[in-house]
């Protein structure tokens, strides 16, 4: 499960740890994922 890095921590793994936890919620573009927008009736 990905997570946000640990200030102070995850030496030399950060900018890792950090752009696993944002592909989450954007594309490969930046933009937001069409996943994180639903809709209920």
């Amino acid at each position: 499960m990905a997570r946000l890095p640990q200030p102070g921590g995850d030496a030399g793994n950060w900018g890792e740890i950090l752009n696993e936890y944002l592909s989450q919620v954007h594309n490969t573009d930046g933009t937001l994922s069409r996943l994180l927008f639903s809709h209920q009736t």
